[in-house]
């Protein structure tokens, strides 16, 4: 089956780690502006993306990473006027399932108009529950692991980027993400270094990045490669949320790496991933 698969996002592990298994077509289709204004530019530049490589491939089947809804009404309408039987498979983050995208016009009535709708986990699968998402075509395909090797990924004449011992903290900037209380924390520990990747100008109006102290790295975007690397190479990785339904893609890239882990300490954290990690109140 020719299937494709649309993220909108410059980078996401669930898909990639799940593309040698289906056998889809997978774009990731990035903003083209990050300033929050722009957004609606963003969402009219990547919907003629997506539709364009609808058209081109005419897949028998679609995937769309969840949120934005916007991307609902793309599928929807390329079936509606070009290809009345594909078949959509809703992949949804948690977020797709909360106020923010779910209040769009016709968002549930569009999802479960989809063929199956995928969550992550059992927490993320009740929520869809309560708020009236069809369980016949809801489904839970959790997360794979990431497929890392790190022994190509290390080189062994590379010295370390930091002085050992440091952490990794993957970070989207997002509102449940205690960046406030890992700087803090940061003080109280000069001897470790704490590594944050991930785009530094979504912390606009959310988090304060003004004055990180001495041994935390602000390294902002880095590419998948230089990425990997750095997960291979950290003595821990973090992941933190202050919300009880996130499962933490960071998890996953630990699990894959080999990694020890500092998580949240939530009922779903510790169910999914109950080795190697140490626990701890986001607060």
């Amino acid at each position: 089956m020719t299937q494709l698969y649309i993220a909108w996002t410059r980078y996401i592990r669930r898909p990639e780690s799940m593309k040698r298994h289906f056998q889809y077509e997978l774009f990731f289709l990035p903003p083209v502006f990050e300033a929050r204004p722009l957004r609606p530019v963003n969402y009219l530049v990547n919907s003629i993306k997506s539709l364009w490589h609808c058209v081109r491939l005419r897949p028998e089947i679609i995937w769309i990473q969840l949120a934005p809804t916007v991307l609902l009404y793309v599928v929807f309408l390329y079936k509606a006027l070009l290809n009345s039987k594909v078949r959509i498979i809703a992949d949804c983050h948690n977020s797709m399932l909360g106020p923010r995208w779910l209040r769009f016009p016709f968002a549930l009535r569009l999802l479960n108009s989809c063929d199956i709708v995928l969550v992550h986990n059992d927490v993320v699968r009740n929520t869809a529950v309560r708020l009236h998402v069809n369980e016949r075509r809801l489904m839970r395909l959790e997360t794979r692991p990431a497929e890392l090797d790190c022994n190509t990924l290390k080189s062994t004449t590379e010295p370390p980027p930091y002085k050992s011992p440091w952490i990794l903290f993957p970070c989207s900037f997002d509102r449940d993400e205690p960046v406030a209380e890992v700087l803090s924390d940061a003080k109280r520990m000069p001897s470790v270094t704490i590594v944050v990747s991930g785009d530094t100008t979504r912390a606009s109006g959310v988090h304060n990045l003004n004055d990180p102290p001495s041994n935390v790295r602000l390294i902002g975007f880095v590419s998948r490669k230089e990425y990997d690397k750095l997960l291979c190479m950290a003595d821990a990785v973090m992941g933190l949320t202050n919300r009880d339904d996130i499962q933490l893609s960071v998890a996953n890239e630990a699990v894959g790496a080999g990694k020890p882990m500092v998580i949240s300490d939530t009922k779903l954290l510790r169910s999914m991933f109950y080795k190697g990690a140490i626990y701890t109140d986001p607060g």
